[in-house]
């Protein structure tokens, strides 16, 4: 869960807004609005559902994240500047992470050498995900 929390971290895609509450004996306390994409948000609540006990919605909600972003990635064919490059590689980075949680390892280690062998995919991105994979990136 550390590695999918530290993606979705690193990621920002202002379109969407939530507020983010922290269970407290008792109360919710609010701790911060941020802007999120679908993507970012059905993960949020994977993780929520998975906190939850509930695996069955966890790995639903997992898939549909992967899908999400998959997509994501795969529509944005030509990302030109170095904003939309590393955008565009988180996309794909969160879609692997995404269907390991969903445990679809073979869909993620497909996806993961496909994103590898991609030129345009940041290097930083492919050596995370062959970490992720465990398969060596191609440069």
């Amino acid at each position: 869960m550390s590695e999918f929390l530290r993606a979705l971290g690193e990621t920002y895609y202002p379109n969407r807004t939530i507020v983010v509450t922290v269970d407290s004996p008792g109360r919710h306390t609010p701790l911060q609005t941020y802007a999120m994409s679908p993507v970012e948000t059905t993960l949020l609540e994977a993780v929520r559902a998975e906190q939850n006990g509930n695996k069955n919605a966890a790995r639903r909600l997992y898939l549909e994240a992967g899908y999400r972003a998959q997509n994501a990635f795969e529509s944005a064919r030509n990302p030109v500047t170095a904003v939309e490059r590393k955008s565009w590689s988180q996309y794909g980075l969160l879609a692997v992470i995404s269907f390991l949680q969903a445990g679809d390892r073979e869909m993620a280690v497909e996806l993961g050498q496909r994103l590898s062998a991609n030129p345009l995919v940041r290097t930083d991105t492919k050596t995370r995900i062959g970490e992720l994979i465990g398969v060596n990136p191609t440069a």
